[in-house]
């Protein structure tokens, strides 16, 4: 699957550690021509598509061991079932994969701004070093997932469950975390400025001494010099 994915895959947080499953390869993969819109149960297995358009409202599309390289999707794809699939250098921006189930998937590189994941179901995701300003998160299900080099300023992580996430040097600003608990999760790497949460989100989460006063303001305590 390329040398990005085993690098990212032996990352362990020492704290948790844990990383999330990288893709399988595709088995004898076959290159597409390009496919343009999708339809509803479409099924693509085993095969790689590069620097093509994706286009169309579509549901239950499934992917299986796929490679997808400098492809741009214009596409709403409400309930899209991704398993073993790997986005290289992809324009996602403002699609839809609301109520999504995603397995072992990895974005690298990818523009993602105004992605709308809500609802969906995600294991063994890696977001690694995409761009995903005020993608929509809100409501979904993590599980096993790692952001690392991303910008996510401005999305919207409201009323997720976490489970074995890490947050790598990414930008979180002005992130909404509201009825998301966060605890055991470790935010010293990132940029946190604007941080909206509840002071009960907050309950266990780490934070580096810098970043302790935008943990106080939202947990309603002034810190003085």
């Amino acid at each position: 699957m390329g040398k990005e994915i085993h690098k990212a895959e032996n990352r362990r947080n020492p704290k948790t550690g844990f990383s999330a499953a990288r893709p399988k390869q595709p088995l004898e993969p076959q290159l597409l021509k390009p496919i343009g819109s999708l339809h509803d149960d479409d099924d693509y297995k085993d095969c790689l598509m590069e620097h093509g358009v994706l286009s169309g409202k579509a549901q239950h599309v499934s992917l299986t061991r796929v490679k997808l390289q400098g492809m741009r999707f214009d596409a709403a794809l409400p309930s899209l079932e991704l398993e073993d699939v790997l986005f290289e250098g992809c324009d996602l921006s403002n699609a839809v994969f609301s109520d999504s189930f995603l397995l072992r998937v990895a974005f690298l590189n990818c523009r993602m701004i105004g992605v709308d994941l809500s609802g969906a179901t995600l294991r063994d995701t890696e977001f690694n070093h995409n761009v995903l300003q005020y993608a929509n998160f809100r409501f979904s299900r993590l599980k096993r997932a790692l952001f690392d080099g991303c910008n996510c300023s401005e999305a919207d992580f409201s009323g997720m469950s976490l489970e074995k996430i890490q947050f790598l040097q990414t930008d979180l600003r002005k992130v909404q975390m509201s009825g998301t608990p966060l605890a055991n999760i470790d935010f010293t790497s990132c940029e946190i400025d604007g941080l909206g949460a509840r002071p009960e989100d907050l309950r266990g989460a780490v934070f580096s001494p810098e970043q302790a006063i935008t943990a106080a303001k939202i947990l309603g305590v002034e810190i003085r010099f």
